[in-house]
């Protein structure tokens, strides 16, 4: 009796856990596109971040990246669609967001 309520417990835990990481990975991303930018190693922010989130094991393809220039500097924000493992658990998907900005070096 106690076993489906500790195995939904289990599974809720590594679902949101999971998100996290995802979350944490995305925000990683888009500060190395920013930087990247910034210090005038790369031009192409989505390339900057498909990248990184192909090393962390995301399809490139995932994330949808917007770049821009205002006050602060290069600024460089991305959204990523996350779906869960159980989608029965969890009946809706949330979209992760992440946004970076670095001021220009000389």
């Amino acid at each position: 009796m106690l076993v489906p309520v500790l195995l939904l417990m289990f599974l809720g835990v590594v679902e949101f856990a999971r998100m996290m990481w995802m979350q944490a990975s995305l925000q990683a991303a888009v500060e190395t596109a920013a930087r990247c930018l910034s210090i005038g190693s790369c031009s192409n922010a989505q390339q900057t971040v498909d990248t990184q989130m192909a090393s962390y094991g995301y399809a490139a393809a995932q994330a949808t990246v917007s770049q821009s220039t205002p006050s602060c500097g290069y600024q460089v924000s991305a959204t990523l669609p996350f779906t869960f493992v159980v989608p029965q658990l969890f009946p809706w998907n949330p979209t992760l967001s992440a946004l970076s900005c670095y001021p220009p070096q000389s």
